[in-house]
């Protein structure tokens, strides 16, 4: 099985026939990697349900229902294991057709080689068949390798963008170049580095998720599809211990740092109804003091 055609071949059940939720396409391609990582991409292959589950970030039973879908859909076969004595097995189905008709099936069955004299000093006989065989595989030329098609991006433009987006300080070094130049060889194109980074900034800011905002997990291999494909998430309000929303104040006015009160003119009927309020106060205070007096005599 070749990898690369068996993951075009996915990806185009994802866009014309296939509807499988993020932690379903997550799976199915950790599956894929690991096999190919494995050189196990023919064969079945055991990985246990804790590994998957941290490569996934899916909940045990999240990852159960991901590889139950996964199953139904004839893309993978899976063979439970038994607890804590043999891990599940995987085997990959594959998901394209090769085309190999033998050349020779194609000529009549009537047909019969013609010989050719080409010239007196040459006197080679030429069989017919003999033309029909295959050019030189031009994929294994340098000059036709699938880097030299890739698409060029202003490595210094992506990670600002990245930078801007996140709000973090991510260089532009040898080490992240390489995660986006795999992605680009598997044909994906610019915009859908620029998307990953929207879909990722715009779910996980604000969340637990955004400490793993990088290009480490953005342009990882089994999770970069998902994050072009996915619908970026609002951040819900953060809830309390007891599962209800915390309650959002509003900060009034007058708490602002540079808050300053309005002035107002004080006129003179202001003046005089301040003074009229102050003596009223005097004399309260002083019947308070007549009738504190009149207590402690009797």
């Amino acid at each position: 099985m070749d990898y690369f055609k068996q993951r075009r071949a996915y990806r185009k059940l994802l866009t014309e026939e296939l509807s499988l939720s993020l932690g379903q396409n997550v799976l199915y391609r950790e599956l894929l990697d690991y096999a190919n990582d494995e050189g196990k991409i023919d064969e079945q292959f055991k990985l246990r349900n804790s590994v998957l589950a941290s490569r996934t970030s899916l909940t045990e039973q999240g990852l159960s229902q991901a590889r139950n879908r996964l199953v139904q859909e004839h893309l993978i076969e899976y063979t439970p294991g038994k607890k804590d004595k043999t891990a599940p097995a995987y085997k990959l189905v594959k998901l394209y057709k090769e085309f190999t008709k033998p050349l020779g099936n194609s000529l009549p069955a009537s047909y019969k080689p013609v010989d050719q004299v080409v010239g007196s000093s040459v006197g080679q006989v030429v069989e017919h068949s003999t033309l029909l065989l295959p050019d030189k595989d031009k994929t294994k030329d340098k000059n036709h390798s699938p880097a030299s098609a890739e698409p060029h991006v202003d490595f210094d433009k992506l990670f600002e963008y990245l930078n801007e987006k996140s709000g973090k300080h991510f260089k532009n070094t040898a080490t992240n170049r390489k995660l986006v130049h795999e992605r680009l060889r598997e044909g994906f194109t610019p915009k859908d580095l620029q998307t990953a980074i929207d879909n990722v900034t715009a779910g996980w800011l604000g969340t637990d998720m955004e400490q793993y905002i990088r290009p480490s997990t953005i342009f990882r291999a089994s999770k970069f599809e998902g994050y072009v494909n996915s619908v970026p998430r609002v951040a819900k309000p953060q809830r309390s211990r007891y599962g209800k929303p915390q309650r959002q104040e509003a900060i009034p006015e007058w708490m602002a740092k540079d808050y300053k009160a309005p002035k107002k003119e004080v006129t003179e009927a202001d003046k005089a109804q301040l003074a009229e309020q102050l003596k009223e106060l005097e004399q309260l205070r002083k019947g308070k003091d007549e009738d504190a007096n009149t207590k402690t005599m009797a």
